[in-house]
């Protein structure tokens, strides 16, 4: 967790393998609806993307774990879809790891959980994994609706 910007104000904080979010690099040029690509940065709430899906949250995470795969740039922790099946990025025969640094990602949430960029197929943010997952999955409601610890 932590705090995140965007047309929701959701978000979070974070680096490496973990809770950082899937993730792109700012100018990663997103497929609309209508065939044009734009930048992830200018995606918001309500835009219709390619595959008729309609974002429903939009964020800025920090994230050291890079990848270059084909001409976009994102976190290793986000899925692809590969020759495979679904992959981590960092996964993908064609990755190449960034050594940039920590910085500011972007990511994205919609109704049908895929995003186009760079003629690839990107899983959603709400497609999560690892230790956040574990955590969601390890918490139970009580009768007075407090979420806690399993």
């Amino acid at each position: 967790g932590g705090t995140g910007t965007g047309d929701t104000g959701t978000g979070g904080t974070g680096t490496g393998d973990t809770s950082g979010g899937s993730c792109f690099a700012p100018g990663t040029c997103v497929l609309m609806a209508d065939g044009t690509e734009r930048p992830i940065e200018r995606v918001r709430v309500g835009d219709l993307l390619a595959d008729g899906g309609r974002v429903t949250m939009t964020g800025l995470f920090l994230a050291a774990d890079l990848y270059r795969l084909g001409a976009v740039e994102v976190t290793g922790d986000h899925l692809v879809r590969g020759p495979a099946g679904w992959v981590p990025v960092r996964a993908h025969p064609d990755a190449v790891r960034l050594l940039t640094g920590e910085r500011l990602v972007h990511n994205l949430a919609t109704t049908r959980n895929r995003v186009r960029a760079g003629g690839l197929l990107f899983a959603d943010y709400a497609e999560i994994t690892g230790p956040l997952l574990e955590d969601l999955l390890n918490l139970r409601v009580e009768a007075s609706d407090r979420l806690m610890r399993a």
